[in-house]
């Protein structure tokens, strides 16, 4: 049996919803590596879609990615898009070193290059084990992994950009405005999601409501019908390709 998973960095753990059609709420887990959850679905054979809040596909060079450019394009609130790092700078041990990498990975003619955000060196190496996860494996892995930036997948459902921080209550009013554009009474099925990652999952693990908005965004992006799933910027020339999935009836102007 072939399933929709949304999966999204929860500051210490993998957290993965699996879409349930026949049920209200998605089933939750956790998973310490992307391997492990991998291995859960039968080698990924189970596995129809899986969309991850991750960085897919690293830079190599000066230029920024297109695809994050894009994404940028359609959000309001575009410093939730940072610049993804070069493999140099992620694989750097200090974040001296860090930011030494990628500056001289990104200097040009015209500007000394650009240190690392600190968003991205705080998943730096949830990044790297993605990205090295795929590359290690076949072309029929990298077939059913997508990359998603939630704020994109949000925006795409409503046809409007959030416009306040997803951890106040104003943002996550609107985020779970915009889940209900793909899903029946979202707000049931927000509280339903909470109660079952209650019950299954160790507090410890210290999982947000923010988390779950997004995984729950990542995971009915990968359930989306086959007409209502687009990328923006697929890059056929990178491996793997650099291309972010979303949902919508259209595709975005």
């Amino acid at each position: 049996m072939s399933t929709a998973l949304g999966v999204d960095w929860a500051g210490g753990t993998w957290l993965c919803l699996e879409h349930r059609p026949h049920q209200t709420a998605p089933h939750p887990e956790t998973y310490d590596t992307i391997r492990d959850l991998w291995d859960a679905y039968d080698d990924g054979h189970d596995i129809d879609r899986l969309c991850i809040d991750i960085p897919i596909g690293l830079p190599t060079g000066p230029n920024e990615r297109a695809v994050d450019k894009e994404c940028r394009s359609h959000l309001d609130r575009t410093s939730t898009v940072f610049r993804v790092p070069v493999r140099q700078a992620l694989e750097a041990d200090t974040p001296q070193e860090v930011n030494q990498k990628s500056r001289e990975a990104t200097r040009t003619d015209d500007t000394d290059g650009v240190g690392v955000q600190p968003p991205a060196y705080a998943i730096r190496n949830q990044i790297l084990e993605v990205n090295d996860f795929i590359e290690q494996c076949t072309q029929d892995t990298t077939d059913v992994i997508y990359e998603v930036h939630p704020e994109l997948c949000f925006t795409a459902f409503s046809k409007s950009p959030p416009q306040y921080s997803k951890t106040k209550a104003h943002g996550a009013a609107e985020r779970i405005e915009a889940l209900d554009t793909v899903a029946d009474d979202a707000a049931a099925i927000l509280g339903e999601t909470l109660t079952a990652v209650k019950d299954n999952i160790d507090e410890t693990a210290g999982i947000g409501i923010d988390d779950v908005l997004d995984a729950l965004a990542a995971m009915y992006t990968a359930a989306a019908p086959e007409k209502e799933f687009w990328l923006l910027t697929s890059d056929a020339d990178h491996t793997p390709p650099q291309r972010m999935a979303y949902r919508s009836p259209s595709e975005l102007d």
